[in-house]
């Protein structure tokens, strides 16, 4: 009986590891062959936002408040 439990939670361990060490090995091959999904979504994201910026740019006139208004706050950090 011991040595049966014994061999299963062998088995178990080794199952365990097993199955770790073939998902890394999957997400390593993934990104190794370039489909990287974190990667192809930034891509998309800057294309996208690019033709939105030239249009806006080319359609406001030169008003000062409104591009004053687009572009970021500095960030204020109050160190002791």
């Amino acid at each position: 009986m011991k040595e049966r439990t014994r061999n299963l939670r062998r088995l178990g361990i080794a199952g365990t590891i097993a199955a770790f060490l073939a998902a890394w090995a999957i997400v390593f091959g993934q990104l190794v062959l370039g489909h990287d999904p974190a990667l192809g979504a930034q891509k998309s994201t800057q294309t996208q936002a690019q033709p939105q910026t030239a249009t806006q740019s080319q359609d406001t006139t030169s008003d000062d408040s409104e591009s004053s208004a687009s572009s970021p706050a500095p960030v204020t950090t109050s160190q002791s």
